[in-house]
């Protein structure tokens, strides 16, 4: 088994993108719109095969971060690796 892709829902659609494509070599496809929704995605894939959906709808609730509950639902980190830490710290410098 493997896993396609994993989603984020953000509310900014392309900065979301830009970070993905300028720090992890993300190459995103074209922008798909479903104007009856309001909605709006990305797929970046990378250079490992994995893939990343962003996407933005009118009516998505923000999420509020509430730091009294430890732990809540939805995507606590994505891990992205490299082959050293030279890679990371050119990657850190830009």
């Amino acid at each position: 088994m493997t896993l396609e892709h994993g989603a984020i829902w953000t509310e900014q659609l392309e900065v979301s993108k830009n970070f993905y494509v300028k720090f992890f070599d993300g190459v995103p496809n074209e922008k798909y719109t479903y104007e009856k929704k309001q909605f709006q995605s990305y797929f970046l894939s990378f250079q490992s095969g994995a893939r990343l959906e962003l996407m933005q709808m009118v009516g998505v609730p923000a999420n509020t971060n509430d730091r009294v509950v430890a732990q809540h639902q939805g995507i606590i980190h994505l891990a992205f690796g490299v082959d050293t830490m030279d890679r990371v710290n050119e990657k850190a410098s830009n």
